[in-house]
């Protein structure tokens, strides 16, 4: 299995956090604040990027699906798993349908 490491981690989510502010025009209703809510976001942005690399330390032989069912065990971690998987392929959906509709 290939894994990525921590620098990797770092800049993909420093790009994916640059990409999606100017992507969705973060500021559009905060108009003179925008760099204030760019900040909050990078900020918080920062703040998921440690966690996932403290989930990373802790399992690091582990994927997502690993981590949840050794955390909440099999009866708890496979469903709450499989309703992951639905939830991110829903929001892929609709980012699709609204990049289609534009």
């Amino acid at each position: 299995m290939e894994t990525i490491s921590r620098r990797q981690l770092f800049s993909l989510t420093i790009i994916e956090q640059i990409g999606s502010t100017t992507i969705w025009a973060l500021g559009i209703e905060a108009k003179q604040d925008a760099w204030i809510a760019i900040l909050f976001s990078m900020l918080m942005g920062f703040i998921l990027l440690w966690l996932y690399t403290e989930i990373h330390n802790s399992f690091p032989n582990e994927n997502i699906a690993g981590i949840i069912t050794s955390l909440l065990g099999k009866v708890i971690g496979f469903p709450l798993f499989l309703l992951l998987i639905i939830k991110i392929k829903n929001i892929d959906s609709n980012e699709k349908i609204k990049i289609s509709k534009n």
